[in-house]
């Protein structure tokens, strides 16, 4: 039995909705959706490994999100011991993991190609906050206007509460594990820059935490290390950050228990 999911390409006003078979792929996914170089994540979460069972993993009807990969915060420094062990960990992980799926792909498969990724349709949703459609109606044989309804269908930044205020921009990078306020600065077209207020101390932990600049009141800027060109994307990569960041710190503390 097929499960369905879209994906919300972000910035671009793109939604791809995506019949997936048993053993899909997010690799697939992409393929399918001619999205090559783009990552798959949930909402505020961190980007799902190419090799991730979309099709275990997802649940029908779900919202996705797909953004550039090359679109993300810069970091310096050395990493720590831990987060060595950590990355060596994760390497070990993938290549267990590319093994078992190749075995179950010889299994199901039996040198036979099979498509497991359909595209189903490309939408294109709309970029103004809301656009009404107005149909003219004979009453009484008088012509009348009316407004007969609203569609509400936004990009990522709008879906999530921003809202623009002259040049900036203006809400909250949300995550399972929280909230933190937001400014993102139109400078001009296609460049932006990003601060966040108060940031959750968990990220002075990270390696990326240099690239956060106080600039008084509590407020940081942050650096990429590739700018991203839309808000979207930007708000999608400081999510995941703030995700990956308290999803090592848990470990590291499970660790030393």
């Amino acid at each position: 039995m097929e499960k369905q999911v879209s994906i919300v390409v972000a910035a671009s006003g793109e939604v791809k909705d995506i019949a997936l078979s048993q053993g899909a792929t997010v690799k697939e996914v992409l393929n399918e959706a001619g999205l090559r170089g783009y990552q798959l994540s949930r909402k505020g979460g961190e980007p799902l490994s190419p090799d991730t069972d979309l099709y275990s993993e997802a649940t029908d009807s779900e919202k996705l999100y797909a953004t550039p990969e090359d679109v993300s915060v810069g970091g310096g420094g050395s990493a720590p011991l831990s987060k060595i062990t950590s990355a060596l960990k994760k390497i070990a992980d993938y290549i267990i993991s590319k093994y078992k799926l190749y075995l179950e792909r010889f299994k199901k498969q039996r040198f036979f190609f099979i498509k497991r990724v359909r595209l189903i349709r490309t939408r294109y949703i709309k970029q103004l906050n809301t656009a009404s459609r107005i149909r003219l109606e004979r009453k009484h044989k008088k012509n009348s206007v009316r407004i007969v309804g609203k569609d509400k269908e936004y990009t990522y930044w709008q879906e999530n509460g921003w809202r623009k205020i002259g040049n900036e921009y203006r809400g909250f990078f949300q995550t399972k594990f929280g909230k933190w306020r937001g400014v993102i600065a139109e400078n001009y077209r296609n460049d932006y820059s990003f601060y966040i207020v108060t940031p959750p101390a968990i990220l002075r932990e990270s390696s990326h935490w240099e690239c956060f600049t106080h600039k008084g009141n509590g407020l940081y800027s942050i650096h990429f290390s590739h700018k991203p060109k839309d808000i979207s994307s930007g708000i999608l990569t400081v999510e995941q950050l703030i995700t990956e960041s308290f999803e090592e710190g848990r470990k590291g503390v499970s660790d030393v228990s």
